[in-house]
Order: C-alpha cells, then structure tokens, then sequence
C-alpha cells in the first residue's frame, strides 16, 4: 500500500484546549438538567466567560439565533434537504489523509468510514490507531472526541483512550444489538457489582440510574496500573439507527452534562458519524450563537467533518439538528412572543412530521451506507 503525503488541516477555530484547562475552574456539586446531581466546572461564573454558555439570556445571544430561526422557516423542510444533498453529501476536508486507517484496517469496524489522520487521537505506548477524532476548540466549552463503536479487538484500546485522555463522560448513542445485526461490542459491565478486565485495566460497575426515560447512566470505576478514575457511560436507548429519535430537547440534557464536566467527552454510535455528529454537531452549532457568531448550520457540519470526516451521516438528521433548536429556543422563550414567528414554527413543525412519516413508511433515500468490515455476533462479556 503506498504511503500518503501528510498535509495538515487548517482549522479556523482551532484552540490548544487540554486537560489543564478545568485546573483553574472551582469543581462544585450542581444538578443537571435532568436533576440528578453532577460535579462539573462553571466556566460562565469566571471573569473569562461571563455569558451564559447554557442559554441565550443576552439580547445579542437572542439576536443571533432569531437570524437562525428566521433562515430555517424561509428554507423550510425542502430546502434544507436541498442544502443537506448539495452542501453537506458531498463534502469532504481538502487536505485530509487517512493513512493510519489505511494501516490498520483489522482496526475499522467499517472499510468506509474513514478516520482522519490531522485529528485522531494518538494512543500512548505500543499501538497508537484507534478510530477515534478530536473535536476541540472555539466556541466549545469542553473537548469531544468522536469514535467507532469498540470492536472485540479494540476494546482494550477504547479504555485506554478513556484513562489517557482523562474521560469524565461516555455518551453512548446505539444498541449493542440493532435490527438482529451487532452494533457495538459489549464493552462495560452491565450489572451492579460486575467487573470486566483486560491486561492492565479493569472496570467495575459501582451503580446504575435509570430514572430517566431516554438514558441510562451507569457510574463505572476504572483501575490502571493501581489508578483509580470514575466515569458516567450514558446509554441513549431510543434511537434507532440511520433515524431521528423522537425526543428533540434529551441532546440538551446530555450536553449540558458534557459542557460542565471535568475532563472530555468520548460520544459514540456504531460508526461515530451519525447519531454521533447530529449530538456533536449541535453542541457547536448552540455555542455558536450563544458567543454572537451567525450560526449557519450548513458551516457547523462542514467544520465539524474536517474533524470528525463524514459527521452527520443523512438528510434527516440535518433537519433534526434545525427542530432541535427550534425546540430548545422555544423552551427558553427567545420567539415565543412573536406571532408571526409562532405561525411560521406551526408550519415547520408540520412539515417536519410529514417528514418523519414519510420516512418511516419507506426505506431512508438519502441514507449514506456504511459497509461493515466483520458482522460477526458480539461476544458474551467477561465477568468477574
């Protein structure tokens, strides 16, 4: 296989943002938009940030998503599947590479889809390829790093990318299981009590919350070379795969939970563009707005995939990235009081629905596939 020449992305946005970064915020206990309580950082209540990066409450945050909200009712549900088809398919980072993919194929839980050299996260000691990219830099608050579901073989490397980047949050968008076809090896413990192990790393199951009726939080203890460190794996249990879930306002809960956390945040689905992107992408786009930039949706999954290539995997879920925020900016009553705009949101919505019903009489059109390298059953998970 010939070797390809490493060019390096440009990022306009870009920041060296690493784990030292929540050193100089004050940990506090607070809860979360879904009431349970969380340990995170406050960046809004420093001299640094002092706007809400939660909430449009400034006239200018307002402002800037009213320029959004009025885009998105002139384009209605056509026109952003036209800009989806036109702007957003075809387009791929210029000077991307992908020659660690291409090297470590065994790797890949797809052949195509392709993990970017310019941002993957480079493992520390002997094997450094996991199918994992950084999604960093202004305007987010936090790091993300976007991966594959972890296969048989690269199990061990997930954890290893989970101890070394210091992860406080896994947000889990699949199913192990989806449609009697395997999505993601089973890679924590299930069960309360219940331990997996590999040579050198071991993680326990020390508590589950399943109050919420999208998520289930599980509280995991990890022990590397005599190391202990928790995580919170946050499974999405209701979205179906190359779909939209029916719940527009749970991403909001889980990003605000990313937001304030200590360290990143490791999202994954099966393929880590989708679902995946569709969360990510909308975290990027609400800071947007909320620091005063012109929030284009169609730049937001554009910058995105040259860090993440081939986020956002269809149509549908572009136009769901749009109800999402139409729904959050209704919930903190940015529009709520203008008639017409009120009118124009029924319209929308409408369409959206038809939309939706469309797609689930029939297969999904603008679906891009994926090609898996080995469907072969998950294993039954090791316990101890």
């Amino acid at each position: 296989m010939n070797a390809r020449k490493s060019v390096p992305i440009v990022l306009k946005h870009r920041s060296d943002m690493n784990t030292k970064t929540g050193s100089k915020l004050h940990n506090r206990v607070k809860k979360g938009a879904d009431g349970r309580e969380r340990t995170g950082d406050s960046v809004k209540d420093t001299k640094d940030s002092p706007i809400d990066r939660d909430r449009p409450v400034k006239a200018f945050q307002k402002q800037a998503f009213l320029h959004f909200v009025q885009d998105c009712f002139e384009q209605g549900i056509p026109g952003l599947l036209k800009r989806y088809e036109t702007e957003i398919k075809p387009f791929t980072p210029q000077y991307a590479t992908r020659v660690a993919f291409d090297q470590n194929m065994d790797k890949n839980r797809y052949k195509d889809v392709i993990c970017i050299d310019e941002t993957r996260v480079i493992l520390g000691e002997a094997g450094d390829y996991i199918h994992a990219n950084r999604v960093e830099g202004e305007p987010l608050v936090n790091r993300f790093i976007c991966s594959q579901a972890p296969m048989i073989k690269t199990v061990k490397d997930f954890w290893r990318m989970v101890v070394q980047e210091k992860v406080s949050n896994i947000f889990m968008l699949c199913e192990t299981i989806e449609e009697n076809r395997p999505k993601c090896e089973q890679y924590w413990p299930r069960d309360v009590g219940c331990a997996m192990e590999w040579p050198g790393i071991a993680v326990r199951n020390v508590g589950i919350d399943d109050e919420d009726t999208t998520t289930i939080q599980t509280t995991l203890e990890i022990v590397h070379k005599k190391q202990k460190m928790t995580v919170k794996h946050h499974l999405w249990r209701t979205w179906p795969d190359k779909s939209v879930p029916h719940s527009v306002m749970a991403p909001f809960r889980l990003l605000k939970i990313a937001r304030w956390a200590t360290g990143p945040t490791i999202v994954h689905c099966s393929a880590g563009i989708g679902r995946t992107g569709t969360v990510v992408g909308l975290e990027l786009a609400i800071q947007t707005a909320l620091v005063g930039k012109e929030l284009k949706m169609v730049e937001i999954v554009q910058k995105l995939r040259t860090m993440r290539g081939q986020a956002v995997q269809t149509d549908l879920q572009f136009v769901y990235m749009h109800k999402s925020i139409l729904s959050y900016l209704q919930a903190h009553k940015v529009y709520g009081d203008n008639p017409t705009l009120m009118q124009k949101s029924a319209q929308f919505d409408h369409e959206y629905a038809g939309l939706l019903k469309n797609r689930e009489a029939g297969a999904d059109q603008m679906y891009s596939p994926v090609v898996p390298l080995n469907m072969r059953k998950a294993a039954t998970p090791t316990k101890s």
